[in-house]
């Protein structure tokens, strides 16, 4: 699997799951509008935080400073939304799908 974070859009997955000839699938990091919202108001993309996994996750000891948080695929919405609610919402969370 090939996942892209929020940079890229369904057009690019589409390019890059051509050129590999459909051998893996290609997900993108994308958000929900009030994250979007959310995300559009920053001033900086320069600290941010990409995260694989969710077992044992403590997010608000090691979250302080980012501004921005994208999940992997392993994240579904419902897991994002713990994500979302677990740092009260402070900085924008967008998901693989």
């Amino acid at each position: 699997m090939v996942e892209l974070c929020g940079d890229f859009n369904q057009e690019v997955a589409d390019q890059i799951r051509l050129a590999i000839k459909n051998k893996a699938e290609v997900k993108f990091v994308s958000y929900d509008l009030e994250e979007l919202k959310k995300l559009e108001k920053l001033d900086s993309d320069e600290n941010y935080a990409f995260i694989i996994m969710d077992e044992g996750l403590e997010l608000g000891k090691h979250l302080n400073k980012v501004n921005f948080i994208e999940l992997s695929s392993a994240f579904d919405q419902q897991k994002a939304l713990s994500v979302i609610k677990s740092i009260d919402a402070e900085v924008p969370v967008g998901y693989a799908r």
